[in-house]
């Protein structure tokens, strides 16, 4: 099965205020991005469980 790359980004909160982290991701399907998006917020609590997927090919 092909692979995709998404790009990832999560909205952080640091001392200078909300950072935005972005990750590229290699996934089947968008669904596994959102996986792995949810896991990465629950393990981060600076994290306000906002983010955005976007597809890049």
């Amino acid at each position: 099965m092909e692979k995709y790359k998404f790009r990832l980004c999560i909205s952080v909160f640091s001392r200078e205020g909300v950072i935005i982290k972005e990750f590229t991701i290699e996934a089947n399907t968008k669904d596994e991005v959102e996986r792995k998006a949810k896991e990465w917020i629950d393990a981060n609590p600076t994290s306000d469980g906002i983010y955005n997927i976007e597809e890049i090919s």
